[in-house]
């Protein structure tokens, strides 16, 4: 949602400084910036995976309350199964799913979170290695094959 977007903004404008990006939103409202090249684009479902594949670099800036840290983390999810490499907030169930630095980046402030955009942005190879790490860690303990035969597993020992 566009208080999750305040996040990451100063971090946007300075990249923005030094760097040519286009930020894509995706999201149930319009936004822009006039500091920020951006692409604001209208979600629905029938065209989810089309739009989250124009991305390079998948950004889930989330708060560290009680609301966020409930969250299940599905936004981190999306990217990687898509082999888009992440940089989300360390917090809630982000931390069990990155592994910082090989599936994607956890970012603890402003700081992390220019660092890492740089890297990625600065380096394919480096957001080719994550995407192919992030999908990696999908298909072996997200994909229905593994949690189907996890609840097979429980199911049998409790029969």
């Amino acid at each position: 949602s566009r208080k999750y977007i305040k996040i990451i903004e100063p971090i946007l404008k300075r990249m923005s400084e030094i760097r040519n990006i286009k930020f894509l939103v995706i999201g149930n409202f319009y936004y822009q910036n006039k500091n920020i090249s951006v692409e604001s684009i209208q979600w629905n479902i029938e065209n989810e995976i089309k739009d989250l594949s124009k991305i390079d670099i998948g950004l889930y800036p989330v708060y560290d309350d009680k609301w966020s840290i409930g969250k299940s983390g599905l936004k981190a999810l999306q990217y990687m199964a898509l082999g888009i490499p992440p940089i989300c907030s360390n917090v809630g169930t982000n931390k069990d799913i990155i592994n910082n630095s090989q599936n994607g980046f956890l970012a603890n402030d402003e700081n992390d979170w220019f660092e890492y955009l740089l890297k990625l942005i600065d380096s394919e190879d480096l957001r080719t290695k994550i995407g192919i790490n992030a999908k990696k860690t999908i298909v072996d303990y997200y994909s229905t094959d593994v949690i189907g035969s996890q609840y097979l597993k429980v199911i049998e020992s409790v029969i």
